[in-house]
């Protein structure tokens, strides 16, 4: 053999290293990118590493309509303010300058022509039951308003951390579609070395020139799908778009109180699977802010009521007092008989209790009453809500923790299958329609396997969410107690 003449072909493929390019003020255009090798496509993001928690915080302390969200509960705050001004003393000051007709009055003296004053009143409310009703009715609304700013809270940093995921996912996801591009380039070598030697036809090479082109379409719809993520992510942390992120990669256990392994043991059977859900569905109705907001709207609406039918007997009771003082008089009838110098004061008590209104206090009372009960209707719904949510997100939780071992299985099953099928092509023992099919069949698994994690983090944050709280972003002590209550729970120990 080693007498035979031989020949080798090498096939030249344009490499090109991004960062030296960038450090160059290099450009290359599109078509070149497009064909060419890259090597650190993607300039390395500078700074700290961010992972979910830090994400979460991020979120929390940057996040812009969460920041507009917080400013409108500080607003309501000056609302308890304004109704509590109403039980408070109110005290006046004015002054004038009267100046009057020439008239008989004027000219007997009883008042003068011109003449300067000033007054200080003070008014005082004994009591109001609608005054001080109203002010319960703000503190519940303010309490109503918290509630409300940690259900957006809650919102923004599923927001954050399923963005995070999603670039996580992307990057993965574009990293299978260009190990597809690379095996395709590689088959259609293979399909024009058959050709030049005559063990195939140029049918062959068509259709790798196709598959070619299509996996650089998948490749460039992914890269896309991952700048987009990135900008989204950007966006819900208020930080520059367009400046990537230096992100850890994810960590199965990092979500949770307890590792995935003392999870696997404590839920072993249906019954496991039950009391673990019914643990999670009292845990949202404990502390879900959606019925949170609901209890503090029922309670200032209850209160409401009370205030309106008090309104029939009990009488708004208030003092009032005042001091005067004459300034100076001048033109006719200036003197003391017009009451030049003249210093005046009076106290005064009243109560108000208004006897007809035209059937408004009955129409007040029928209408908070007939809004209590659709308050307390909606409790009652939102109730089954967050039960609904937090138990079809159970069995969201649970599909995809199945998804991650099978799919990997059918990874790992479809990859040896491609590889024995691309070997036979390469020895002309299968058609290329029966690599194509291995080739799709390997890229569907890779992607669903890279995916499958990711995926079941981000269905375990929509659970958290719909729990009402992040496990997490707990104190560790809180995250320690959490993490006890859930195998007592369970098993009875801790």
């Amino acid at each position: 053999p080693e007498d035979q003449p031989i020949a080798a072909l090498q096939k030249e493929q344009l490499t090109i290293n991004m960062a030296t390019a960038r450090a160059i003020g290099l450009s290359p255009s599109f078509d070149v990118l497009g064909d060419a090798v890259l090597l650190n496509r993607v300039a390395a993001a500078e700074g700290d590493e961010y992972g979910l928690v830090e994400i979460a915080r991020m979120a929390i302390e940057q996040n812009q309509d969460l920041r507009a969200e917080t400013y409108g509960v500080q607003a309501g705050l000056e609302e308890i303010a304004r109704a509590r001004a109403n039980l408070r003393p109110q005290i006046g000051a004015s002054a004038g300058h009267t100046v009057r007709k020439d008239s008989p009055s004027v000219s007997a003296g009883v008042f003068a022509e011109r003449s300067n004053d000033a007054t200080l009143s003070i008014n005082q409310l004994l009591y109001s039951d609608a005054a001080s009703g109203n002010l319960k009715i703000q503190k519940a609304l303010q309490e109503s308003r918290l509630a409300s700013l940690e259900e957006f809270k809650l919102d923004v940093v599923l927001a954050a951390t399923t963005s995070y995921y999603a670039v996580l996912n992307a990057r993965s996801q574009l990293a299978v579609q260009e190990n597809n591009l690379r095996i395709s380039q590689a088959n259609l070598e293979l399909a024009e070395n058959r050709v030049s030697i005559g063990s195939s036809t140029a049918a062959d090479v068509y259709r790798w020139q196709a598959e070619v082109a299509r996996a650089q379409v998948l490749v460039l719809n992914q890269r896309a799908a991952e700048n987009q993520a990135y900008e989204t992510l950007s966006r819900v942390l208020h930080k520059p778009q367009g400046v990537r992120l230096a992100l850890r990669e994810a960590s199965f256990d990092e979500p949770f109180v307890m590792t995935r392994e003392e999870f696997d043991q404590l839920v072993t059977s249906p019954a496991d699977y039950a009391t673990f859900s019914r643990f999670y569905i009292d845990r949202a109705l404990r502390q879900a802010p959606e019925l949170e907001q609901l209890n503090a709207q029922i309670d200032a609406k209850r209160r409401d009521l009370t205030s309106q039918k008090r309104a029939y007997w009990l009488p708004d009771v208030s003092i009032s007092g005042g001091y005067s003082s004459n300034l100076g008089q001048s033109g006719l009838g200036a003197g003391p008989s017009a009451g030049e110098d003249l210093n005046d004061w009076s106290v005064g008590i009243q109560a108000t209790l208004p006897l007809f209104s035209g059937g408004l206090k009955k129409a007040n009372v029928s209408r908070a009453s007939f809004e209590l009960r659709q308050l307390e209707s909606l409790r009652l719904s939102a109730e089954e809500r967050v039960e609904e949510s937090v138990r079809n997100q159970l069995h969201a939780v649970q599909a995809a923790y199945a998804q991650i071992q099978l799919t990997a299985i059918a990874a790992d099953a479809s990859r040896k299958n491609f590889e024995l099928v691309s070997d036979a092509y390469a020895r002309g023992a299968v058609n290329v329609i029966e690599l194509l099919d291995a080739q799709d069949t390997s890229l569907t698994a890779a992607a669903a396997s890279a995916e499958s994690l990711y995926f079941f983090l981000t269905e375990i944050m929509v659970l958290q969410r719909a729990v009402g709280g992040f496990d997490y972003l707990l104190p560790p002590a809180e995250r320690s107690a959490l993490a006890a209550e859930f195998r007592r729970t369970l098993t009875g120990t801790e």
